[in-house]
């Protein structure tokens, strides 16, 4: 689920030693006391910070997820922010059919590059990964590349090469789990996918996004299309730090082949109207999303008859600031469908900025 786009941080880090200071020194040139602060509050920014990470997953599948790991945020220099996080977790599924594996345990070592300026309205980002599992291994990551246009509209174009288990190791609580049978999945099973994202603001403090892509699932040769849409309005007040909104959304994919392996219709469309709100203060931030959907299905891996069902998801988001240094924060995603199907994921971390 899309947010509004992060502007000011970047460009801020982006022009530390020239095109922040320049532009304040023009505005205050007899003022040094201004740009001092200035500099010291960019400085404070880039420090390092160190953390532990938690999540944990079940569904009505009676796959469970349990990860934990360490992160450690840093800057090469102040236009190239980097981040390292390791993971260990166990897979597992108590339910599972046929005659493979249906425990597993998997260790992920990522590298993010999350955004590297190489113009204030140009830059790329980038993770590297290493996945590491009982008897086999994969090397992945995703590639993107942004710009952002001067009425902050912003285009994107991403790939990535991941297996199944890699969005389990960010801390978004919104994910949902595919794979339906941890026995007919190779633990090391390689997706390849390509989007293009159009985050547009046809009106200040509006937004429309637009997102299309494909993927191929190398263990069976299947192939996937997916396209996403929402227009995205505040309602109540919106201010920084204090926003909400209402955002009609629609989501379609298709599948060339039902694997009975991972979720994989041959089509599905999920009609929703999501409210979204967040509130900020120097000390808290709090996130608040429901969305509840209609959805329209063609073919699973059981029939291929059509179904109209209703569905719901909840997320909940919360971190508190303690000191100049510590931060807590934790947060919950359910997700149910009249099919009862039904998923459940919460997360937690702590840092530590230097």
């Amino acid at each position: 689920m899309a947010q509004l786009t992060k502007w000011g941080r970047g460009l801020a880090i982006f022009g530390l030693g020239g095109a922040l200071v320049l532009s304040l020194g023009a505005a205050t040139e007899d003022d040094p006391k201004t740009i001092q602060a200035a500099q010291q509050s960019l400085d404070a920014e880039i420090q390092p910070t160190a953390g532990l990470i938690f999540n944990a997953l079940g569904d009505a599948n009676d796959i469970q997820v349990l990860q934990g790991g360490a992160v450690g945020e840093f800057w090469l220099d102040p236009s190239l922010p980097l981040r390292l996080q390791a993971m260990w977790g166990d897979f597992s599924q108590d339910q599972g059919k046929g005659s493979g594996s249906n425990d597993f345990e998997r260790t992920a070592f990522h590298l993010f590059m999350n955004e590297y300026r190489l113009q204030p309205q140009l830059w790329v980002s980038g993770r590297l990964t290493g996945e590491f599992f009982d008897e086999d291994e994969l090397l992945g990551g995703q590639l993107g590349a942004h710009f952002q246009q001067e009425d902050r509209s912003l285009w994107s174009l991403e790939a990535a090469s991941e297996s199944f288990w890699t969005i389990y190791d960010v801390q978004n609580p919104r994910q949902y789990p595919r794979v339906n049978n941890l026995e007919l999945v190779d633990q090391d099973a390689r997706i390849n996918r390509i989007w293009g994202t159009a985050d547009l603001v046809p009106v200040a403090e509006q937004q429309l996004r637009l997102q299309v892509g494909g993927s191929d699932y190398e263990q069976d040769n299947n192939e996937q299309i997916f396209a996403y849409a929402h227009y995205q309005f505040p309602v109540l007040d919106s201010e920084a730090g204090k926003w909400t909104v209402l955002r009609p959304n629609i989501y379609f994919e298709h599948f060339s082949d039902s694997s009975p392996a991972y979720f994989s219709p041959d089509s599905f469309i999920a009609l929703g109207l999501a409210g979204h709100t967040i509130r900020k203060d120097p000390l808290n931030r709090l996130e608040f999303e429901v969305n509840p959907v209609l959805l329209f299905e063609n073919g699973d891996m059981t029939s291929n008859s059509e179904s109209v069902e209703m569905g719901l998801h909840v997320v909940l988001d919360y971190t508190r600031k303690i000191g100049r240094h510590w931060a807590l924060g934790a947060g919950g995603f359910l997700y149910g469908e009249t099919t009862e199907y039904w998923i459940w994921r919460t997360t937690a971390q702590c840092s530590y900025k230097f």
